[in-house]
Parts: structure tokens; C-alpha cells; sequence
């Protein structure tokens, strides 16, 4: 039986979105384990693959339509293809391609799972709350009873989706980790021998807590007098606005915005702090 991950995206592990990496070394794990696996993207620029990397699986793209509730007829034939063949692996939530695409599955008895990789917990809920809660009541649900299984990463997850639909069969299975991806020459950038403080992922204030994170580290220099740096590694989202609060707080020169960053750079910067918030 082959398994086929289904995402928005190109599952292009030099991405900001954490989702790719993720689906990325699934696939990737899954090859070696000897199994049969392909990644299919929806993506506005199915035929732009000149930095994506070289990998063992089949990566099949296409093309995203501008009217979100329409899929690619390409991709409507080739679900359709993979009856009795496949098991789909859905990687997202609120996703209207992923609804279109379960009718499908449904019509032809395909079988599928989702991973909703953080959507249906408490705090992400909130973000947007009346439109989300009216899709998830008019569409989501639907999608998430038919499935063979939805797979939380945590419990937080878990306790907030057997609330909304307790018929749900829901699975926990924390994020993996590739060690080799741990692997790097370090190298000492800190030469103030102050104490660093840092951040990786999006720059997304509301979710990550970042406005918290520096009126936290604004209390500390200014109100405990406290000695160190706060380095913050991630782009786009409010990264703009975040270096903003950062000069209104009066801590810009303590603050270091790295910017997105990858492989033995992001792994040095994060080895050269002492302690790690997220």
C-alpha cells in the first residue's frame, strides 16, 4: 500500500514553515524503512523546483487554484487513481483543498489520515475564533470524522478536539527528531561572555508569545538590572513590528534579530545560548 503525504507547499525542508521539515523527514524515514511513499504539494508554482533538494521519494506538485475551493483537475484524477492503492496522509487543518479533497476520498473509498500539526489546540483556536469555529462546525468536522485517524503531537491538542468532536479516533505521537541534522562544527560567537537568551521559529507575536518574551527580557535589564543579550532567530510574520517594541521597550541594543537562519548557522547560533525559549 503506498502512502501518499498530501501538503500545502512543496514539503521543502529550507522553510521557515516547520510543517515541511516535518513532512520532509517522514517521507524520508519512511524510504529507508522500505516503504512505499511519495509527497504531493499544492502549490501556486508547481513547476518551479529549482531549490528543492535532492531527495529519495517521488515529489509530485500541483498546481494551487486562486479560487480556494477548486482542485487541480490533474490532482482529481490522480486521487482518483489511487483507489485501493493508497492511504493519504493530510498534513493542516482549515484547509479548504484538504475538504475538497476528502469528499474524493470518500466517493472512492480511500482511506485517509490527517495531522493537524498544532491547529485544533485551545490557543491556536482562538487566533481568528469565530471564523475558524464556524468552518470547523460547516466543514472540518466532517473531514475529521471520516478519517481513519487524526494524530495530535500533544495532549494539549488531544484535550481540545475531544471537545469539539469526541467521535474523533485521535492518536498522540510527539514530533521526531533526524540527529544527524544535529551534527556541526561549534564555534564561539558569543564574545561578551554575558548570558544569551534566544528564540527560534516564525516571528508571530500572538502565537510564539514574542511580545511577552520581550517585555520579560525588558523587565529584566531594566527593572533587575540583569546582565545578557536576547538573540531571536526567524523572519516575515512581525518581525517589523516586534523591532519596534523592542526600541520602544529601550532594549534594542541588547536584542539581536537574526533573521531566518539554516543548518550549521541556526545550530551554532542556538549551541552559543544559555538558555532556550519557546
Amino acid at each position: 500500500m503506498k502512502i501518499i503525504h498530501l501538503v500545502l507547499g512543496k514539503a521543502n525542508p529550507n522553510r521557515m514553515n516547520g510543517v515541511n521539515k516535518v513532512v520532509n523527514n517522514l517521507a524520508m524515514t519512511m524510504k529507508q524503512a522500505g516503504k512505499d511513499v511519495e509527497v504531493w504539494g499544492i502549490t501556486p508554482t508547481p513547476d518551479d523546483i529549482a531549490d528543492l533538494p535532492e531527495r529519495p521519494y517521488t515529489t509530485r506538485l500541483f498546481a494551487a487554484s486562486p479560487k480556494k475551493w477548486k482542485l487541480d483537475r490533474q490532482l482529481v484524477d490522480a486521487i482518483k487513481s489511487m483507489k485501493n492503492k493508497a492511504v493519504f496522509h493530510l498534513h493542516g487543518g482549515f484547509i479548504t483543498e484538504f475538504f475538497l479533497a476528502h469528499r474524493i476520498f470518500k466517493k472512492n473509498k480511500i482511506e485517509y489520515i490527517i495531522t493537524p500539526h498544532g491547529c485544533y489546540n485551545a490557543a491556536s483556536m482562538e487566533n481568528g475564533k469565530q471564523k475558524k469555529y464556524t468552518y470547523y462546525r460547516l466543514f472540518e468536522r466532517l473531514m475529521l470524522r471520516r478519517s481513519k485517524a487524526l494524530h495530535c503531537l500533544g495532549q494539549s491538542e488531544v484535550n481540545n478536539v475531544v471537545k469539539l468532536s469526541p467521535e474523533v479516533n485521535t492518536v498522540t505521537i510527539p514530533n521526531g527528531q533526524d540527529m544527524s541534522e544535529l551534527e556541526f562544527n561549534f564555534k564561539n560567537i558569543n564574545q561578551e561572555k554575558a548570558p544569551v537568551f534566544g528564540f527560534v521559529g516564525r516571528m508571530d507575536k500572538k502565537m510564539k508569545g514574542l511580545d511577552l518574551l520581550l517585555d520579560g527580557f525588558a523587565h529584566y535589564k531594566h527593572k533587575m538590572h540583569g546582565d545578557g543579550y536576547l538573540w531571536l532567530i526567524g523572519g516575515s510574520y512581525d518581525i517589523d513590528e516586534l523591532k519596534q517594541r523592542a526600541k520602544g521597550l529601550g532594549i534594542e541594543k541588547y536584542v539581536t534579530f537574526w533573521g531566518p537562519k539554516f543548518g550549521e548557522e541556526k545550530l551554532n547560533l542556538i549551541s552559543n545560548m544559555d538558555a532556550f525559549y519557546h
